[in-house]
C-alpha cells in the first residue's frame, strides 16, 4: 500500500474457543478487529472483521483516500490468514 502505520493493540473480548477481539490505536486511528470461529464438520470457519475509526484531519479525507487502500488491505489480510493456517 505504500505507507505503514503502527497500532498499539489490547484484547477487548475473548471467549475461547469461539471469539477474539482486539482494539488497536494510534493518534490517527482506532481499529477494532474481531474473529469468530465456528465448527463446520471437521473444519473451522473463521469470520474476520476490521472496523476503523479515524481521528483528526484523516477523518475528513478517509472516505476518498483511505477507503480504497483499506479494501486492498482487507484482501491481503484474508490471504495472509489463509496462508498462515494452511502452513500449520
Amino acid at each position: 500500500m505504500g505507507r505503514e502505520t503502527e497500532l498499539s493493540y489490547e484484547t477487548i473480548g475473548f471467549d475461547r474457543p469461539t471469539f477474539f477481539s482486539a482494539r488497536g490505536t494510534n493518534k490517527t486511528a482506532t481499529a477494532t478487529d474481531s474473529m469468530t470461529f465456528t465448527r463446520d464438520g471437521d473444519r473451522t470457519q473463521i469470520h474476520y472483521r476490521a472496523d476503523f475509526e479515524f481521528h483528526g484531519i484523516v477523518k475528513l479525507v478517509a472516505p476518498l483516500v483511505v477507503k480504497p487502500k483499506l479494501d486492498a488491505l482487507a484482501d491481503e489480510t484474508v490471504e495472509e490468514i489463509r496462508q498462515t493456517l494452511e502452513s500449520r
